[in-house]
């Protein structure tokens, strides 16, 4: 009997330590895939980027040497973007802290304006470090910010019938008993930029405010919202930059 209740006390701490492991396993490669990031103007190859990115997507950057940049295209996606190596010293809680910009990717959504969604690309001008003593929230860390939402196009050929049902989506999404879709509104128009109709809007979200545009190409469907952050304009105006240098393959 008391040999027996051993070999049940062992594989019971197996178990336990399998489980742990799994545990474990899991939250270090949730945090890897949440954001990975590259910073401009270091060598990033394809290796390590894949190695990254959740290994039900393993979408690749390629990224290509510029002077003052580094150009990332994304060829599954048709898209590509150029990162400067622009840094910006500043003071956050009393700290000063040294901001850079870094492109990350992931494949699970946080709000799906559209169906068919595939994955999200995030350019961000972020402190390489916080002080505990700093909070959260838009603006607070002096940030800029694009985040690209890219769906597949389905059955999707016309810029206003896509307008009409991202501004209906945006307005189910905060249809709650104590909001109001008016309360948080996506305005806009149909405008011309890559050399093609788009609608540019503005969203204003939970304690926040985004400008974007919707972008209707041959294969997918690019929700490009942004924030960029004005109480350093020269840092703002490079976020402007990077933005324009947004290219598509169609």
């Amino acid at each position: 009997m008391k040999e027996k209740n051993i070999i049940i006390l062992l594989v019971s701490l197996l178990v336990l330590f399998v489980i742990s492991t799994m545990v474990l396993t899991y939250s270090f490669l949730y945090v890897k895939t949440d954001f990975l990031s590259g910073n401009a103007g270091e060598k990033v190859t394809e290796k390590e980027i894949e190695n990254d990115v959740d290994q039900g997507e393993m979408v690749a950057f390629k990224p290509t040497e510029l002077d003052n940049a580094v150009l990332y295209s994304i060829p599954e996606y048709d898209i590509s973007v150029n990162l400067p190596n622009y840094t910006l010293k500043h003071e956050l809680g009393g700290t000063e802290v040294k901001s850079r910009w870094n492109i990350g990717n992931r494949s699970d959504s946080i709000i799906e304006f559209l169906p068919n969604y595939q994955s999200t690309f995030t350019l961000k001008f972020f402190p390489e470090w916080v002080p505990s003593n700093v909070g959260g929230g838009q603006g607070v860390l002096n940030e800029n910010y694009i985040s690209i939402d890219i769906y597949k196009k389905g059955e999707y050929k016309d810029i206003e019938k896509l307008k009409k049902d991202y501004i209906a989506s945006v307005d189910k999404l905060y249809d709650l008993p104590e909001e109001k879709p008016e309360d948080y509104p996506v305005n806009g128009d149909v405008v011309s930029k890559w050399d093609k109709e788009v609608f540019e809007y503005t969203r204003i979200g939970l304690d926040s405010h985004w400008d974007g545009y919707l972008v209707l190409g041959d294969d997918y469907i690019y929700d490009i919202a942004y924030y960029f952050n004005g109480k350093y304009p020269e840092s703002k105006a490079v976020a402007q930059s990077v933005l324009d240098t947004i290219s598509f393959a169609f």
